[in-house]
């Protein structure tokens, strides 16, 4: 049964799976239409797929179809089939499993085979299934510190596997990630040490998992063998506790294409922890293995469907997409920071933004492409409808632009985007800023067993977090590795203007004291108090020339006094040498960029934040001596600072003190990882 060479293919269906291999297929330059299976135009084409959920349908409804065409159904359950004798007499007949489905064919599948003999010449009906894959080929695995160990539970642990999970409980080469393919009861897991993390089928993909461990331990054959190959396809490596099920035939074949190790369980186990290469050649290995002999080549050669899919080649012209994701801050935090790392990134990278702030109009204005997602305060609907909404917005999103991978900013992931990111099988690189408040919860950390890389901006005021992102608070929900920076911010040195400069840039009077008055959007607290406070400290100083940031996405109207310039400009960190000295917030942007420009500050803290420990940064700054500090509700520590900043000798103080300070840039290390994983290869020292 062969075709002749073709250049045209249908895709038909309904379930997502179609949609997402006619994605993959437009790729390789092939002419595609994709329909679902209730259409019947007439069509003149080589090779159908219908990709269905349940049954299989009428074949009339096909009866427009090119009689030259192959029809091949995927199926994830099977039941009886309603055939068309006249139709299916002028067409080729493969049966295509999805992976779930294939270890049921031959049990519920017999009345259909008889069926379809009955009505096809030998010659013209093939009743063998095959496996059709879904994802041809497996993202880049993010180098782990440590061997990423799972564990395959489809039942209770039973005593071999509570044994090696003893022996190796406080092993410090090992970390344990736990798949509950069925709901198991609380008291499996009595007894598990607080690193390791566990994974259910209804919050992750088991695609996305396989790549988040290294060795995957099954206590015996699973029941759906092909988790086997899927493992095997992501560079989990597979092995079965139960010696006397561990000659799985797909296993067998796997491993001798591979030449990976074979042997007891622990002996291999503590080969792989312990000797880096070794694993990494091995998953190597059994990837190459799993493509060429489960693979989507191997499915056309066993259809002898001579079609030449050759998959997307980058080149210097043609840059790999990566999604930047950014929460809804109240502030321009999440955004700002995404945009300093892009800005850095090389030309190998083309960065496409999907953001939930208000800033998205900063992001358009930088020259990215970007798309506004609806936040949950504005989406009017239910929790949980807004999670769904999310996910269905983000999975558009990524077969329009199929990106490589996610960077994701935000100190909380998204149930809704960590769906989208785990079925689509993206790394998840998540930017997750430290110094949360001593009382923060520790909800939004949970989430970090789903990242394959956690990065963590530094803070200059490290040593003040006492709360759940504390060194040493961190103590479990680990991500597949955990990057801390340099600190991040949008400004390189080389883009600060001086004095001068920074004066003619804003139009301002090059002589005279000038001080910059930023204190938040006022999204979290009304700020007019404050700003009130502090013109009144500013009476004794009428010769003073102050200016007040207004803020782009403030949702509150700008306030309003004679004695105030307002500046709408960002970022405005490139001119903030313009001010003798700046009245803020510690937001982490704008804490972090003055005391590396080494601007004279008075530091007043926003004490509301849900999570951002403000007083930290301010006391910090105060006890190191780089800054003043005041509180928003204390005006005479706001009348000490303003009186101790108009003088010129104290300001020199203040700013050298913080030039003792060191700058790295963060941004850029981000930037450098990004560009390796879509290399897949290079990675950077930390």
């Amino acid at each position: 049964m062969s075709l002749k060479k073709t250049s045209d293919i249908v895709v038909a269906g309904t379930c997502k799976q179609s949609i997402y291999l006619w994605d993959r297929l437009k790729d390789t330059g092939l002419s595609t239409t994709y329909l679902k299976t209730n259409t019947t135009p007439a069509l003149t084409c080589n090779v159908l797929w219908v990709f269905l959920d349940r049954d299989i349908p009428d074949l009339a409804q096909f009866s427009h179809i090119s009689a030259e065409n192959i029809l091949i159904y995927l199926c994830d359950t099977f039941h009886e089939a309603h055939t068309s004798a006249q139709l299916i007499n002028e067409l080729d007949v493969f049966f295509a499993t999805h992976a779930k489905a294939r270890h049921h064919w031959f049990a519920q599948n017999q009345q259909t085979c008889t069926l379809l003999k009955e009505n096809l010449p030998t010659d013209r009906f093939s009743p063998t299934p095959l496996t059709l894959p879904v994802y041809p080929s497996a993202p880049t695995r993010i180098p782990a510190k440590k061997c990423q160990v799972g564990i395959y539970l489809e039942q209770d642990i039973n005593a071999p596997l509570r044994t090696i999970l003893e022996r190796n409980k406080n092993n410090p080469d090992m970390l344990f990630r736990f798949w509950e393919e069925a709901p198991l009861p609380d008291e499996t897991y009595t007894g598990m040490a607080d690193s390791w993390s566990f994974y259910t089928s209804d919050a992750f993909s088991f695609q996305r998992y396989c790549n988040l461990v290294d060795v995957l331990i099954f206590p015996d054959l699973p029941k759906n063998k092909n988790h086997l190959i899927e493992a095997a396809s992501a560079g989990a490596i597979p092995l079965i506790l139960n010696q006397a099920e561990s000659q799985s035939p797909v296993l067998a074949e796997l491993f001798a294409a591979a030449g990976a190790l074979a042997g007891n369980v622990q002996t291999v186990l503590q080969k792989l922890s312990t000797h880096t290469a070794l694993l990494a050649q091995t998953q190597k290995d059994l990837q190459q293995a799993a493509q060429k002999l489960f693979g989507m080549s191997a499915f056309f050669k066993a259809a002898q469907i001579p079609l030449a899919l050759p998959a997307p080649k980058l080149t210097q012209e043609d840059p790999a997409p990566v999604l930047f994701v950014s929460t809804n801050g109240i502030g321009l935090g999440h955004v700002t920071r995404l945009l300093a790392i892009a800005k850095r990134c090389p030309k190998t990278i083309a960065p496409i933004f999907a953001v939930f702030s208000a800033g998205v109009s900063l992001v358009q204005q930088a020259g990215y492409p970007c798309e506004h997602m609806v936040s949950n305060e504005y989406a009017e609907v239910d929790p949980m409808g807004w999670h769904d909404h999310t996910y269905a917005e983000l999975m558009a999103i990524i077969r329009l632009v199929k990106p490589r991978c996610v960077l994701y900013d935000g100190n909380v992931l998204y149930p809704g985007a960590r769906r989208a990111f785990g079925e689509a099988n993206l790394p998840l690189l998540w930017v997750r800023r430290g110094l949360f408040k001593e009382d923060a919860p520790y909800g939004p950390l949970a989430s970090q067993i789903y990242a394959d890389l956690l990065i963590e901006p530094g803070e200059l005021a490290h040593a003040y977090d006492k709360g759940p992102t504390a060194d040493h608070a961190i103590q479990s929900k680990w991500p597949r590795r955990y990057l801390k920076t340099a600190p991040i911010t949008w400004v390189t040195p080389q883009e600060v203007l001086d004095q001068k400069q920074a004066r003619l840039s804003l139009k301002m009077q090059e002589q005279g004291t000038h001080i910059l008055i930023q204190v938040g959007a006022g999204n979290i607290k009304d700020t007019d108090r404050l700003i009130e406070r502090i013109l009144q400290a500013f009476e004794t100083w009428p010769h003073a020339h102050l200016y007040i940031a207004q803020w782009p996405i403030s949702d509150r109207p700008s306030f309003v006094a004679d004695r105030l310039t307002p500046i709408r400009r960002y970022p405005l960190s490139p001119c903030l040498k313009a001010f003798d000295f700046v009245i803020s917030a510690t937001g982490y942007n704008s804490f972090q960029e003055l005391m590396h420009l080494n601007i004279p500050s008075l530091l007043i803290p926003n004490a509301f934040t849900r999570l951002d420990d403000q007083c930290a940064r301010a006391r910090f700054a105060s006890n190191f001596g780089g800054a003043l500090m005041a509180e928003a509700e204390d005006f005479l520590s706001i009348q000490q600072g303003i009186d101790a900043l108009m003088d010129s000798e104290k300001r020199q103080h203040l700013s050298n003190k913080a030039q003792e300070l060191p700058w790295h840039d963060g941004a850029q290390t981000v930037a450098n990882w990004l560009n390796a994983c879509v290399k897949n290869g290079d990675w950077p020292n930390e």
